[in-house]
């Protein structure tokens, strides 16, 4: 067998499930097949054929010597065994002398479906079947004969055989003679190896039950289990009935039980195939199966017709033997054939479980053909009284095989259950992950957004430098990639360059704004942005040195810059790169009083500043920054001018615009008094700003609007109207306007939502 390892199959009631843990598949076979050889082995060694072995008594063939007489006459027998055919109600009678030295010992043998009686010089001393008036206990089987010879007489042995059915074969097996113990005791160590083989069913019909019921607590399918358990518990009981032991229970006399026992047989016999095709049907769902159907029927008539014959004396279930044997052939045949053709496919095992590339299923059904085909080949030729020769030990491989199977299955079931368990676990797992991973996304995003709205805050309340934060982050980024730093931190330099300037929201608009040269408190007043945009970051700690970029920005490397006047290694380094990157911007951008530098001046500008404003390491960056930039792309590209177009079917309203605008240089203000005016304008100029009314004589606000989408007209658009009706407040917003300005207004309103939607 090679190495063999143990399998363990442990039972949790309460659960109900099995976990059963193998090391290799082929081992769960060696260990039932080990278990069965040592079982056979230990008979073997303990019933050898050696007749002394157990008794030491004397064992004497009495075979020869024997005359019959019946409706040919008197006749010698050769030898015994003797077999005949005789008709219903016929007796024969079989007649010799006992040696004197024989007198008081036990003469025992067997015979099958025969009545008997026995006389010793003429007096009756044995009988089987005789007084058994009733047909329902006439034994249709085997059984073993233990005959006490009396001490005393002449010794002329009569035994006298009747069968009740026409054209029964009878038999009389090999007669011995010995004391009683020792007969006994011979004929249970003949009989063991069968017992043993009985006992071995019964254990694997047991085990397979057990593993249906566990499979139906933990409810999952049985896998047609219980046909398979029920048929090997019956073969079990029906072969060791068939062993012929039940006359020790009580010799010399026929028994009811030993009948009720014999019909056990047989009809083992003849639901086999009717069990088979059961246990293939519900397996595989073969109810709709044509061929299933008929065999099915077949079986049961076969069953139906051979009690009635049987019972009727006509008969005998042993004269219709070879019928359940062609029966059995037939089906399992079948099921073999449905096998091959499937390829497994559809089968209870895998595929890969075979010998030698022949599926497992195949195999055990395989056994029981060639079982029963050897057992009926027996049958027609000698018409030998033991029914299963060959079919008991090809059912017991059967339920070897199919052990192996199941348990196989069951394992295979319990993996792929923990497999699967574990694939939900993970998709769990994966599915937790990918929320909080979404809910981190949108955190991230709605803290990025928070902080690109307080970036266009800041440069909103700068209207001459449009879009410097979102420039000066960007450089900031490129130079922190260019050093070699992570993404993390590149993330947070980016973060920190768009908040750079947030402390301006506290420094007064007349300041920021200012067209002509700060003085000296005003520019104080600028200074105090830094200190200002640290105490408003400081309290973000998701996003680390957020607050000292702003802070730290206008320190320079000579220790120069404010607010603390750092100098070298010591100003933080996202503090150094903002502050570059500030400084380049300043020169890039475009000015109320000038448009942005030419790149060489801005090169030069970097150049002179090294060791001394900027870091010179993170200088020697940006110049290269400068070199790849061939085209000049770093730079702020869009004019400061805006134009906005005023549509108003009332002067008076384009008039308020005009004013309120009008110490806004970089503003454009056109203006049209109908819808159709305002089309051609938005067609042919660049608008930035469209100021719109709702209710004109000619084309309303709306009409204007949906033209406007029409024509694919790339404008950011206003409601400018009279109307505080809700809905109409909806539908401009369904239509896409930015926002709705409701007359009469104030000056700040008009501001706050012109500078707010045009640098947006």
């Amino acid at each position: 067998m090679g190495s063999l390892s143990w399998f363990c199959v442990s039972i949790d009631l309460r659960k109900g499930w099995l976990t059963v843990q193998v090391k290799k598949n082929q081992q769960i076979l060696g260990g039932i097949i080990l278990f069965h050889m040592v079982i056979m082995l230990l008979v073997g060694i303990l019933f050898n054929g050696a007749d002394a072995s157990l008794t030491g008594g004397e064992i004497i063939d009495f075979n020869v010597g024997w005359t019959s007489t019946g409706r040919g006459g008197k006749a010698p027998i050769e030898e015994l065994p003797y077999r005949w055919n005789s008709a219903a109600g016929e007796t024969l009678i079989l007649e010799r002398q006992i040696p004197a030295e024989y007198m008081g010992r036990t003469l025992f043998f067997i015979s099958a479906g025969k009545e008997l009686l026995i006389r010793m010089d003429g007096t009756e001393i044995y009988s089987f079947g005789r007084g058994d008036k009733s047909f329902l206990l006439r034994s249709p089987g085997s059984a073993i004969h233990f005959v006490e010879l009396p001490e005393e007489g002449d010794g002329y042995l009569e035994i006298e055989v009747k069968s009740p059915y026409a054209d029964a074969a009878a038999c009389v097996e090999r007669m011995r003679i010995a004391e009683r113990d020792t007969a006994i005791l011979q004929v249970i160590g003949e009989r063991l190896p069968i017992l043993v083989c009985s006992l071995l069913l019964l254990i694997e019909g047991i085990v397979i039950l057990l593993l249906a019921g566990m499979q139906k607590l933990s409810k999952k399918p049985t896998d047609g289990m219980v046909y398979v358990g029920v048929l090997l518990f019956w073969a079990a009981l029906a072969y060791a009935v068939e062993t012929g032991l039940l006359s020790l229970r009580s010799p010399g006399h026929w028994s009811g039980g030993q009948a009720a026992c014999s019909y056990l047989v047989y009809a083992y016999m003849m639901c086999v195939p009717i069990l088979l095709l059961a246990y293939e049907m519900q397996k595989r769902q073969s109810g709709k199966n044509r061929v299933y159907k008929i065999l099915s029927g077949v079986c049961i008539v076969n069953i139906v017709l051979q009690f009635i014959l049987q019972l009727a004396n006509i008969v005998g279930f042993f004269q219709l033997t070879w019928i359940s044997l062609l029966l059995n052939i037939m089906c399992a045949g079948f099921i073999l054939y449905q096998l091959s053709r499937e390829k497994l496919l559809t089968t209870v095992f895998a595929e890969k479980q075979s010998f030698h590339g022949v599926p497992i299923e195949m195999s055990a059904i395989g056994l029981m053909v060639v079982g029963s085909l050897a057992d009926l080949l027996m049958f027609l030729i000698r018409r030998y009284p033991d029914l299963a020769v060959f079919g008991r030990w090809s059912m017991l491989i059967y339920g070897l095989i199919m052990i192996w199977g199941y348990v196989h299955k069951i394992v295979e079931n319990r993996q792929e259950e923990e497999l699967d368990k574990k694939k939900l676990l993970e998709l769990e797992v994966e599915r937790k992950t990918g929320e909080l991973r979404k809910i981190q996304e949108q955190t991230e995003k709605m803290l990025s957004e928070t902080i690109e709205a307080l970036s266009n805050a800041v440069d909103a309340k700068d209207r001459y430098t449009s879009g410097h934060s979102r420039r000066v982050a960007e450089y900031a980024r490129m130079l922190a990639e260019r050093m070699g730093l992570d993404e993390t931190k590149k993330k947070q330099i980016y973060m920190a360059g768009l908040l750079h300037d947030i402390g301006k929201i506290r420094i007064p608009d007349e300041i920021i704004n200012k067209a002509g040269k700060l003085t000296e408190e005003e520019f104080n007043y600028i200074k105090l942005h830094t200190i200002a945009g640290n105490h408003i970051l400081k309290e973000i700690s998701s996003i680390e040195e957020i607050s000292v970029g702003a802070k730290y920005h206008h320190e320079r490397y000579d220790g120069k810059g404010y607010p603390n006047g750092l100098e070298g290694e010591n100003i933080p380094q996202i503090a150094r790169i903002i502050g570059i990157a500030d400084a380049y911007d300043a020169m890039a951008s475009n000015r109320s009083y000038r448009k942005a530098l030419p790149q060489y001046l801005v090169r030069e500008e970097i150049v002179k500043g090294k060791g001394t404003q900027f870091d010179p390491v993170i200088a020697e960056h940006m110049l290269a920054l400068i070199d790849e930039d061939k085209e000049y792309q770093m730079k702020q590209t869009d004019s400061l001018q805006r134009t906005i177009l005023v549509v108003d079917n009332e002067p008076v309203y384009i008039k308020i615009v005009q004013y309120i605008l009008r110490d806004e240089p970089m503003y454009t203000i056109l203006y049209s008094y109908e819808g159709h005016e305002a089309l051609k304008i938005l067609e042919e100029e660049r608008v930035d700003l469209l100021l719109l009314d709702i209710k004109m004589p000619d084309m309303d606000g709306f009409e204007v609007m949906e033209e406007v989408r029409k024509r694919n007209i790339d404008v950011v658009a206003t409601f400018m109207s009279a109307d505080k009706d809700f809905e109409t407040i909806e539908r401009a917003n369904a239509l896409g306007m930015s926002d709705y300005l409701t007359k009469p207004f104030l000056p700040i309103e008009l501001k706050e939502i012109v500078h707010s939607l045009i640098e947006s």
